[in-house]
């Protein structure tokens, strides 16, 4: 006798949307995984409608979500893009350079940012305090005290948290204020877009650097402030 094949439940709507849900998520890492080479994004909300960012923003209608941030990833120095989910066109920004201020826009109209960046998930200290105070705790985490990704990263930070100490120090006493360290002890080679007339090692004691007004600004170890932590994604 010819054996039967199991029975098998045909799948509930709820757990087809499960799997479509999950299928779109591997093709959202996979693409921007694969979009460059040298650049791997994984994107948040960070505005939730009814307000943008002002800036210039290069678009491309009717695109899906996913191309939609494969686009960001693909051009240089973009780390910022708006997703209509009615209209389904995509909004690309090049790099921020300016401090944030928003304008309206419609309540379908979500802003994306990348808080995972080369396989490192970014966020800030959850309470302030002095510079070492903000390495210890990136540490006891079981991160690092960071280094903005790209230059958009410090004025986003800027708009959220205002003052953010980064991971980035020189020797007390040196008199060299070209040559800057991380976290690690490794001298800084990425690019870091300083604020005007910065660094200036003012007063002759800044010897960490923070983000002020979305740029990196040289300053004491002394104030109390959030901290920028990297944890490997």
């Amino acid at each position: 006798m010819r054996p039967t094949a199991p029975f098998r439940r045909p799948p509930t709507a709820s757990v087809k949307r499960k799997w479509r849900m999950k299928l779109v998520l591997a093709l959202l890492l996979l693409v921007l995984d694969s979009a460059a080479a040298s650049k791997s994004m994984v994107f948040s909300r960070l505005l939730l409608g009814n307000n943008i960012i002002d800036t210039a923003y290069v678009s491309f209608p009717g695109y899906s979500i996913i191309k939609c941030s494969a686009m960001c990833v693909q051009m240089p120095d973009c780390s910022v893009f708006t997703y209509d989910s009615t209209t389904s066109d995509c909004h690309v920004a090049p790099e921020l350079t300016v401090i944030i201020t928003l304008v309206a826009a419609p309540a379908s109209r979500i802003t994306y940012f990348p808080w995972i960046v080369n396989g490192f998930i970014y966020n800030v200290t959850a309470t302030t305090g002095t510079w070492n105070d903000g390495k210890a705790a990136c540490e006891a985490m079981g991160g690092k005290m960071a280094v903005v990704p790209t230059t958009s990263f410090g004025v986003v930070l800027h708009h959220l948290y205002s003052l953010v100490y980064l991971g980035m120090w020189r020797p007390v006493g040196s008199t060299d204020t070209s040559t800057w360290y991380d976290s690690d002890g490794n001298v800084i080679t990425q690019f870091t877009r300083w604020g005007v007339g910065q660094p200036n090692n003012y007063g002759g004691n800044q010897y960490i650097a923070r983000i002020y007004q979305g740029f990196v600004d040289d300053n004491v170890d002394t104030n109390l402030q959030k901290s920028l932590c990297a944890f490997r994604y």
